[in-house]
């Protein structure tokens, strides 16, 4: 098999297009990475990229905008920043190379561009803290949790940076839908149950104010403005 690819728009999700690619992203992370950090990224792909490794951000050659199967941004950072590395011309498919696909998933695997960044303080709703480092994706043991671990701290996108939980949570609905066909689709089967995340910690109750004296009231005003 080799990378299906196209100067602009992605393939649909259960296309035969698109699941070779799914399978040839799996062929070259699968030596270092779990099948749920593989399947996860894909759930975010699909919705970057559409699963088409020369995809450019609004379909239109930008250098300062995204690029390839995760959208690198700038695109100039992948294009000029691996010198043996192809990358799609601006005249069409007649300038690129499939390998191209291979050669995205080389500087993926281990983060060849530095983008991967902790940002669970931007999620208020699910806790991520234990993905700060990229080496923890990589050994991810659900997707859930890789889903929205790649969402987070890979994309960073409009919805991660938002901080608004119920536009995150639609987002990354559909990012892990697609990560479950993914799954699905590179293992035949269906993934396990994601964890249940914990319930919030309840918050401390107030002291209750001293009946002894004025001075009480005070004192726990003084508790709560210190």
């Amino acid at each position: 098999m080799a990378w299906m690819c196209k100067p602009a728009h992605g393939y649909e999700e259960n296309s035969d297009e698109a699941k070779q690619n799914m399978f040839e992203f799996k062929r070259c992370m699968e030596s270092e990475w779990t099948i749920y950090a593989i399947a996860g990224a894909l759930g975010n792909i699909a919705h970057e990229s559409a699963f088409n490794p020369w995809r450019w951000q609004g379909d239109k050659v930008n250098y300062r905008m995204g690029y390839g199967l995760v959208q690198f941004t700038p695109a100039s950072g992948y294009i000029n920043g691996f010198d043996n590395y192809a990358n799609l011309s601006t005249s069409g498919v007649s300038g690129g190379r499939p390998e191209d696909g291979d050669c995205q998933c080389a500087v993926l695997i281990n983060d060849g561009m530095g983008k991967w960044q902790d940002r669970a303080y931007k999620n208020h709703w699910y806790d991520l803290s234990g993905y700060a480092d990229f080496s923890a994706f990589k050994q991810v043991d659900n997707l859930y949790d890789a889903t929205m671990a790649f969402l987070f701290n890979y994309e960073g996108n409009g919805a991660v940076q938002s901080e608004d939980e119920a536009r995150q949570r639609e987002d990354f609905e559909g990012r892990y839908a697609s990560a479950l066909n993914c799954y699905e689709i590179l293992t035949g089967s269906e993934p396990p149950d994601p964890p249940t995340p914990p319930d919030p910690p309840t918050p401390p109750t107030p002291p209750t104010p001293t009946q002894r004296s004025g001075w009480g009231v005070f004192e726990y005003l003084g508790l709560l403005y210190r």
